[in-house]
């Protein structure tokens, strides 16, 4: 699967390489929104709009990607609520475990062959 495909499909499996590039696109793409606001001097209430807007559709994506990794490990993608509480945490710690989520999506190998969330990404 391309890393800019399906991103808030919930029907779908995505394999690491896809997850990373876009989950680094994904983030990049806020920086750049939020860089925009920042050098282009938004307005309060025109700034936080757009920033709210986009920070939605960030929450959204993440989701959906997240969820996409974890049906390539055969377990259910609504595991990817899980992060809300962890937002939740203190700063440091909040940061440490979704890094340590990251880096786990990122590296374990998904299910080989079919599962029952689709066709191994990697045969596609």
């Amino acid at each position: 699967m391309h890393p800019t495909e399906d991103w808030f499909s919930l029907s779908t499996r995505r394999n690491r390489s896809s997850y990373i590039f876009a989950t680094v696109m994904l983030n990049l793409f806020l920086a750049i929104v939020f860089s925009a606001l920042y050098f282009f001097e938004a307005s309060y209430s025109s700034g936080l709009f757009i920033a709210a807007t986009f920070v939605v559709l960030y929450a959204l994506a993440n989701f959906t990607l997240t969820a996409q990794r974890l049906r390539d490990f055969d377990v259910s993608g609504w595991l990817a609520l899980l992060w809300i509480p962890i937002i939740i945490l203190p700063k440091p710690f909040s940061l440490a475990a979704l890094l340590a989520g990251f880096i786990i999506l990122a590296t374990l190998p998904g299910t080989r062959g079919a599962n029952r969330y689709g066709p191994d990404p990697l045969s596609q």
